[in-house]
């Protein structure tokens, strides 16, 4: 096979792909005519000039700098017709809350056993409260077809072998620059490596479809055009120009009934129950073929391992996060499940206000007009240990009444009234860090 760099503003045929054939000894054929993969791989934006990558603020500390973003999802290949379906699981997305692409079909330009390679994509994005947002995306899909063409069975994997595409650091990369992206940030200047890939995203776009615009699915078509820019630029939304990169480094042929899915059994919305989140119940579901076992179960939260373990408590902070389980088989193959999870904090504070008698310290609603009592307030919050509060309080003026405050320095100032008072009364308001707010009144009635 064809081994050559890859890089994001790539010519169209610049990609390099390896296949690892026999490796888990599964002897299990695939599906005739139909093949499933699970896949991992890549989503990058690129700014309409073509020389930055937008920043995801989700993804601040992985490898990639925070500007590539991991997507993990399935793919079902017709074989006789070179088409098929991606079902990518959703994911967070630019510290605005998660992305989902929804409704994707590619199929080959060529046609079936055309001299080329190349597949086309269309699909819908919705993010951040837009809905629809049109993608399409023209993709190489030499390394996946080769190895379609040289007979595959379930287990195995067609995949980046490049030794070194890693980077050691979060400044060096052992790939050479020539097969990186290069970008700024701030005064310095980087590489981001992008590496070999079997569905390589290229600098074509299509033609967009007269009157697309949000939620048109399918929004491209031939001809093509090359920009040299990597990707499609998005003809909608919140990022209009900016071209969407989907490459995937990884693709593992899976039988049809095989598959790993989380399992939230209160939902993936669960009130906080503590200023630390809330502990929630997870499982994973496991579907995998009878002459192979699960070797390892890893959980973890917005990239972070959390748990080990099929049935596991994960502990969510307040706010939206990712959750994610890696399964990896006895033979080698790993499946992949991700799930978005929020923890809100919809409570108002509590708050007791009350009259206490200032001798005994005992609870009163009445007083005599000479008699003195303590304001006593406590105010409290499930999530948030230290809500902010603030107290006023008032008496009932009737024309020619006369109100007097004095200070003495024993008690401070006092509120007096020369008159007809019927009550007096506390009004406290209370607010927590998610903006939840509440007020209570006390009433304390005064008798002549």
């Amino acid at each position: 096979m064809n081994y050559s760099g890859q890089k994001i503003k790539q010519t169209v045929l610049a990609t390099a792909m390896a296949t690892t054939l026999g490796t888990v000894g599964i002897a299990e054929q695939a599906t005739a005519d139909i093949l499933n993969f699970s896949l991992s791989g890549w989503f990058t934006v690129v700014s309409p000039s073509g020389i930055d990558i937008l920043v995801n603020g989700d993804a601040i500390d992985n490898t990639m700098y925070g500007r590539r973003t991991d997507v993990t999802g399935a793919m079902t290949f017709d074989t006789d017709t070179n088409s098929g379906t991606l079902d990518l699981q959703s994911f967070s997305f630019f510290g605005s809350g998660t992305a989902t692409a929804t409704a994707i079909s590619f199929q080959d330009i060529d046609g079936p056993g055309g001299a080329g390679t190349l597949l086309l994509g269309n699909m819908g994005f919705s993010w951040s409260g837009t809905v629809g947002i049109p993608v399409s995306i023209v993709w190489d899909g030499k390394g996946m077809l080769e190895a379609v063409g040289q007979g595959l069975t379930v287990g195995d994997t067609v995949a980046a072998t490049n030794a070194d595409f890693a980077c050691d650091t979060n400044i060096n990369c052992a790939l050479p620059a020539t097969n990186d992206f290069l970008f700024t940030f701030g005064k310095f200047s980087y590489t981001l490596p992008i590496g070999a890939s079997p569905l390589a995203t290229t600098t074509f776009n299509a033609t967009t479809i007269a009157g697309a615009g949000l939620g048109s699915n399918p929004s491209g078509t031939l001809p093509l055009s090359d920009d040299g820019i990597g990707g499609s630029p998005m003809i909608a939304g919140p990022f209009p120009g900016f071209y969407i990169n989907l490459d995937f480094d990884s693709l593992t042929v899976i039988s049809p009934d095989e598959s790993v899915a989380i399992d939230i059994p209160g939902g993936d919305t669960q009130e906080c129950t503590t200023a630390d989140g809330k502990d929630i119940p997870m499982a994973v579901n496991i579907s995998i073929s009878d002459d192979d076992a699960v070797d390892t179960i890893t959980w973890s939260l917005d990239g972070v391992p959390v748990a080990n373990g099929e049935s596991v408590i994960v502990p969510v902070p307040l706010g939206g996060h990712t959750v994610e389980v890696d399964v990896t088989t006895v033979s080698g193959r790993t499946f992949r499940d991700t799930a978005s999870v929020t923890v809100p904090d919809s409570t108002a504070p509590v708050i007791n206000a009350a009259f206490l008698d200032a001798k005994s310290g005992a609870e009163i609603t009445v007083i005599n007009s000479r008699g003195k009592a303590t304001v006593a307030i406590n105010v409290s919050d499930t999530c948030d240990t230290a809500p902010t509060s603030s107290a006023t309080t008032g008496l009932p003026v009737l024309d020619g009444d006369t109100v007097t405050a004095r200070t003495s320095r024993k008690d401070g100032v006092e509120l007096s009234i020369d008159a007809n008072a019927d009550y007096v009364e506390v009004i406290v308001t209370a607010e927590d860090a998610s903006g939840n707010m509440s007020r209570e009144k006390a009433v304390l009635t005064v008798v002549q």
